[in-house]
């Protein structure tokens, strides 16, 4: 009888699970390589440095040479419940301790030495690159010393050796010292690193900076999705200034973008699900972190979009004689807007929601952005020129100026008379306007004489007609205009 098998496919080895196993098993061998070491000697240092770093001492009496490789076992090791290191790192411990030590490295240990100070540094990179300078020029040339003069055979030691000054500088000058475009992997593998360093937080997050620093505006591709994804993973970490490593990758982008003067849809989609919709008070200050003049910048390009979109898919002309009039109008003034709050009644809800679930899903996630107007037919439209605000609404809604906001803009709902009967409007009313004769222009040229005159904002007369309007009916309209003694200039 002949026995049939199957041979396993071997281009499936090794699989995913595997592969991790082997990536940990690798590092427990490296973790064991770098010395985890125990027992009373050890505890005694252990416990000699926590009594040195509570009563502030300036000297840490060394009885044998092996005391100071035990010193560095120990900062290495004890992170939980007693961190010693940081505890060191007050008062300015660290810097007594490596006086103290210094005078007791010699042949005989300096190159076990070499490897805890190497380990060390790579572990609590963050807290080390934060010692004041008299602190860190000690260590630094007490490192630098140590690998100038290593004999021995550690690989990450020796690895390290010819980058010691990147190293000793910052993560990304130890991604210059490696041939551009080098893969970060190869640099973790390269210089014998576990995952748990912290130098090895820092690297990535370097790495995701450069790169980012290499796109051009917009950019958007498979291999910038790749380097957001991982920043996402990363996206709190601190980069050394205000911003985590989200918001700066943000601002390396949006200053891009900004010098041409346009950012996508898929770049302000990401901001928004991201860094959150700039027009939020809850995330103001991610955005001022990020940059006041961009955060201004995206704010009006985001209320700009929405002031479009009232006008011409939130609301519509069902009963509304002068929705296209009204349209024409502030389509000529939507690009100077700084900021906006919509606020749809029940009809126009109603209708986003059948036409355009997508746009109505967002408006019910933004409820400060979108608000209600407890109106059937009526929405209005709150829009901030910087200067001055003005409300716009349907339906026999008047145009309203004002000096400052009329309104608390976080509000998930209004009634129209707070537009202009409560005390903070009326003091903030500046103009009213009806929409008397939208066919013969009449409104819409007063308004825009005001504009121009108050605020000089200036739209040809031209530019507020429907574009169907035959030339005969223009110039009737403008003869009429003129002898009613309103500027057609």
């Amino acid at each position: 009888m002949k026995i049939k098998f199957q041979l396993p496919d071997f281009s499936q080895f090794p699989s995913a699970e595997l592969d991790a196993s082997l990536t940990k098993s690798s590092e427990i061998f490296r973790n064991i390589g770098m010395g985890k070491e125990a027992g009373q000697e050890y505890e005694a240092i252990k416990q000699r440095l926590i009594l040195f770093a509570i009563y502030q001492e300036t000297e840490f009496r060394i009885d044998k040479p092996a005391d100071a490789y035990r010193v560095f076992s120990v900062l290495i090791q004890e992170s939980a419940p007693d961190d010693v290191l940081d505890m060191l790192l007050q008062e300015n411990g660290f810097y007594h301790l490596l006086q103290s030590i210094i005078p007791n490295i010699n042949e005989s240990n300096w190159e076990l030495i070499c490897k805890k100070l190497l380990t060390l540094y790579y572990s609590r990179y963050y807290d080390l690159n934060q010692l004041p300078s008299e602190s860190r020029e000690v260590f630094d040339n007490l490192l630098q010393d140590l690998m100038d003069e290593y004999d021995g055979k550690n690989r990450m030691v020796l690895q390290a050796i010819p980058r010691v000054k990147p190293i000793l500088q910052s993560a990304k000058y130890i991604l210059k010292s490696y041939p551009k475009g080098t893969e970060l992997r190869d640099i973790y593998d390269d210089l014998f690193l576990l995952s748990h360093f912290e130098i090895w937080e820092a690297l990535q997050i370097a790495y995701f900076i450069e790169r980012a620093k290499t796109w051009h505006a917009n950019q958007y591709d498979e291999s910038v999705k790749l380097i957001l994804k991982e920043v996402l993973i990363h996206k709190d970490k601190s980069i050394g200034g205000p911003r985590s490593l989200l918001e700066e990758v943000a601002y390396i982008m949006l200053s891009k973008c900004h010098v041409i003067g346009r950012i996508s849809d898929e770049w302000l989609e990401w901001l928004r699900e991201h860094i959150g919709d700039p027009r939020l008070s809850r995330n103001e200050n991610a955005w001022l972190r990020i940059d006041a003049s961009l955060y201004r910048w995206v704010r009006g390009l985001l209320s700009q979009q929405d002031v479009k979109e009232f006008l011409t898919i939130m609301t519509d002309g069902n009963n509304d004689e002068i929705y296209q009039y009204r349209q024409q109008f502030w389509m000529q003034y939507v690009n100077r807007v700084q900021f906006s709050k919509v606020m749809l009644g029940q009809d126009a809800q109603a209708e986003v929601r059948k036409t355009r679930p997508e746009l109505f899903k967002r408006m019910k996630n933004n409820r400060e952005i979108y608000s209600d107007l407890n109106e059937k037919k009526r929405s209005c439209i709150y829009m901030d020129f910087g200067d001055f605000c003005v409300i716009e609404g349907t339906h026999n809604a008047m145009v309203r100026f004002y000096r400052e906001s009329p309104i608390n803009l976080t509000r998930e709902s209004y009634e129209y008379q707070d537009f202009y009967s409560t005390k903070k409007a009326d003091n903030a009313i500046i103009r009213e306007e009806p929409h008397h004769r939208s066919h013969r222009y009449h409104w819409q040229n007063k308004l825009r004489n005001y504009l121009s005159n108050e605020f000089r904002l200036h739209v040809s007369l031209d530019k507020i007609f429907l574009p169907d309007l035959s030339a005969g009916a223009r110039e009737r309209i403008k003869q009429d205009l003129y002898l009613s003694g309103q500027s057609i200039d």
